[in-house]
């Protein structure tokens, strides 16, 4: 996709896990043809939020 602002071109792609995601970074990087690459994570909010409540049932802050 091509879009108007700061990012001129957006690809949405789909890869079985987030090492696979990192190491299709990392080619694109090392083949030279993308001077800027961000990438942006899709998140499962439902596994977010399970996390979240477990660690604040175990988190005890500092003093």
């Amino acid at each position: 996709m091509f879009t108007r602002g700061a990012y001129d071109i957006v690809v949405n792609a789909e890869v079985p896990d987030q090492a696979a995601g990192m190491g299709l970074a990392l080619a694109v990087r090392a083949s030279g043809s993308v001077t800027d690459l961000v990438v942006l994570e899709e998140l499962d909010m439902k596994a977010v939020l399970a996390a979240a409540n477990k660690a604040a049932r175990v988190y005890k802050p500092a003093g």
